[in-house]
């Protein structure tokens, strides 16, 4: 694979990839690309980063993607949802390792964190993969992703007023 970055475009080239015909072989048709930008230092909070990607498949014309629209947030704003006033304690618990090369997350719960705890895994579209409770202060709860696809996935962690949510990546 080659990368080329010119005026904000990135252009991802995979020479000779030769995906698998989707007609004959369709779970091996697929090609994903997975890239992380870190923006500037000077990019203001709240900023909206729109993004549309045309795939080109030999001399075929562009297959044009959704458009996505990402907003930069310095924290995850999860004090507010559905006019509930939340208390936000994502720095009071830890996600390991991140990101996850092996069959499990680690989720710690640092201390004054005590009781029962509600944990949702969902993926970025927020669909729920898997549900968990979880109890007492600093235990450590170990999530089985063995079954996950590579990606990007969020851990909700809830209890009464308390609300946390944890980005992670399986590779």
């Amino acid at each position: 694979m080659r990368t080329e970055i010119s005026n904000n475009n990135f252009a991802f080239y995979f020479d000779n990839i030769l995906l698998a015909d989707s007609v004959v072989d369709e779970p091996n048709s697929h090609g994903f690309v997975t890239f992380q930008i870190t923006p500037k230092a000077d990019v203001a909070e709240n900023t909206e980063v729109k993004n549309t990607a045309f795939i080109y498949f030999d001399f075929n014309e562009a297959i044009q993607t959704n458009t996505t629209l990402n907003t930069l947030v310095t924290t995850l704003p999860i004090d507010r949802v559905n006019g509930t006033k939340y208390d936000n304690i994502s720095n009071s618990i830890s996600l390991f390792p991140n990101p996850a090369n092996g069959n499990e997350v680690f989720l710690k719960m640092e201390n004054g964190l005590k009781g029962d705890w509600k944990v949702m895994l969902t993926d970025l579209s927020g669909r729920e993969i898997q549900h968990l409770d979880f109890s007492d202060e600093g235990n450590t709860l170990e999530i089985d992703i063995s079954k996950l696809e590579q990606g990007f996935y969020f851990l909700q962690i809830s209890q009464g007023n308390k609300r946390a949510v944890k980005k992670f990546i399986k590779q």
